[in-house]
């Protein structure tokens, strides 16, 4: 009768290590352990799948920080961690993460972190020899050492920026033999019969790990919607008088819709123009439409396929202007005019290849000046602001065909309102001749963010100085030219 009241009411073996509270808690810091570390650089995943590592992590050692003390050290170091990434979560949703990054006291953080991630395995080794203990089994934790170890050779990798496939194989590979041993560490513990009494937990662990989530995300929206654009100083503009010189101008050849953005100071520069070269074009800043075709070449029927573009919302117009002196001088403006106004989503960034860089071109010279005026037009009223960001950079671009190769260009970065109509800049600089005959080229790039959510938040600027294949798909750009030959 004894024998069929255990059979009736005891549940099998397996389902008891199933629930077994400890076994659950090391459960799920080792799958923790397994997803904080690894990190999947796609789709987000390296971001994603550490998060719920860190909370397995915090839930597993919660349960546990009663069982002696080193788990209980180990709850705590994970609160830290947890706090830590959570905060990096949210920082990477604003344009200035790589600046908050770079703070020293970011940097000092960075390494309290990746100690106390140390003290996190020793003293989980520790308070496993201290449940072996318990539980009379022989003291061992060579699986953790072996983890320590495997941490610290990774930490040394990502030092040396090691990229190689062959090492993070190896890596991979060790790292799955140490989850393996760690695992049977726990199943040793599961045979020896060895379990706890769980600590109440008046806020239960999905509880506690949704509200994390949540704040995470919110701060996250509140910070992409705060710190997502730049902080530009708008005032009232009112177009220089010096109607001579734009007359003068205007008989050269210079658009006259170009010449009231110009300030005081390019206008009086260009009084004494002797020449004038310019070229517009309308460009598209979306991604059009794909349209399919039929034609017969050579008797056969081709498909053929290509996008059609219904609106062009972007007006870039170049002017060349030539100025008087013993060298052969011209001052260049790069303006754009965004004829259909669009939403603006964060950052705007132009690129300018002077003539004096572009095809590492030395029959022309850096004249040293370089000017810039943003504008937009509210309520029948106009208004002006300096760029962000104005001034030379280097570039390091990888191709396909030529490798990589670097680059000292001009870049302006900005930010527009949502609010106002016909919005409008430019960018202006000053090249002069070393060699006569030599062709003029100059070239701008307008880099603006399409209406989606890219994580971490990327600028404009950020993505122009990436080489061509790196580049993301949440901006679009229009390039044009200014080319003669003097």
């Amino acid at each position: 009768m004894n024998n069929y009241n255990e059979f009736l009411y005891l549940p099998p073996e397996d389902v008891v290590s199933g629930v077994n509270p400890f076994s659950k808690a090391l459960r799920s810091i080792l799958a923790g352990f397994a997803l904080w570390i690894i990190k999947l650089n796609f789709i987000n995943l390296n971001y994603i799948l550490p998060l719920l590592g860190i909370l397995l992590i915090f839930t597993g050692f919660r349960s546990l920080r009663k069982e002696n003390k080193w788990f209980s050290a180990c709850f705590f170091i994970s609160i830290f961690l947890l706090f830590e990434f959570s905060s990096s979560l949210i920082i990477n949703t604003t344009i200035y993460h790589k600046e908050i990054y770079s703070m020293p006291f970011m940097t000092v953080l960075s390494v309290v972190s990746i100690f106390l991630s140390f003290a996190l395995f020793f003293a989980f080794g520790e308070g496993i020899k201290a449940v072996q203990k318990k539980a009379d089994l022989p003291q061992g934790a060579g699986g953790i050492k072996a983890l320590i170890t495997w941490y610290a050779v990774l930490c040394a990798l990502a030092l040396l920026n090691y990229k190689g496939i062959i090492i993070g194989i190896i890596m991979v590979v060790a790292f799955i033999f140490i989850l393996i041993s760690l695992y049977d560490l726990s199943k040793a513990l599961d045979e020896a019969g060895y379990t706890i009494t769980p600590p109440v937990l008046k806020v239960p662990n999905w509880l506690i790990c949704s509200l994390i989530s949540f704040t995470i995300v919110a701060g996250g929206i509140c910070s992409y919607a705060i710190w997502g654009k730049y902080n530009m100083q708008w005032e009232e503009h009112t177009p220089p008088e010096a109607e001579s010189t734009k007359l003068h101008l205007a008989s050269l050849g210079f658009p006259k819709e170009v010449l009231n953005d110009l300030t005081a100071s390019d206008l009086i520069d260009c009084s004494d123009a002797l020449d004038v070269k310019t070229v517009t074009k309308l460009h598209p800043m979306n991604k059009g439409r794909k349209v399919t075709t039929t034609e017969i070449i050579s008797g056969r029927k081709t498909y053929i396929h290509s996008t059609v573009y219904d609106q062009k919302e972007l007006l870039l117009t170049s002017v060349a202007v030539k100025l008087p002196g013993e060298r052969e001088t011209w001052k260049v403006f790069h303006h754009f005019r965004w004829e259909i106004t669009p939403q603006f989503y964060g950052t705007e960034c132009i690129r300018i290849i002077p003539a004096y860089t572009y095809g590492y071109n030395h029959g022309w010279s850096d004249g040293g000046n370089i000017s810039a005026q943003l504008l937009y037009d509210l309520d029948s009223v106009t208004y002006a602001s300096s760029f962000h960001l104005l001034g030379k950079q280097i570039r390091t671009a990888d191709d396909m065909f030529f490798g990589e190769s670097t680059s000292e260009d001009i870049y302006g970065a900005f930010s527009f309102p949502c609010n106002g109509t016909n919005h409008r800049g430019y960018i202006c600089y000053t090249t002069a001749v070393n060699q006569p005959g030599w062709m003029f080229s100059s070239w701008i790039d307008y880099s603006h963010k399409l209406p989606c959510v890219e994580y971490p938040n990327e600028t404009a600027l950020d993505n122009t100085l990436k080489g061509f294949l790196d580049k993301s798909d949440a901006f679009i750009s229009a390039q044009d030219a200014l080319q003669f030959r003097p």
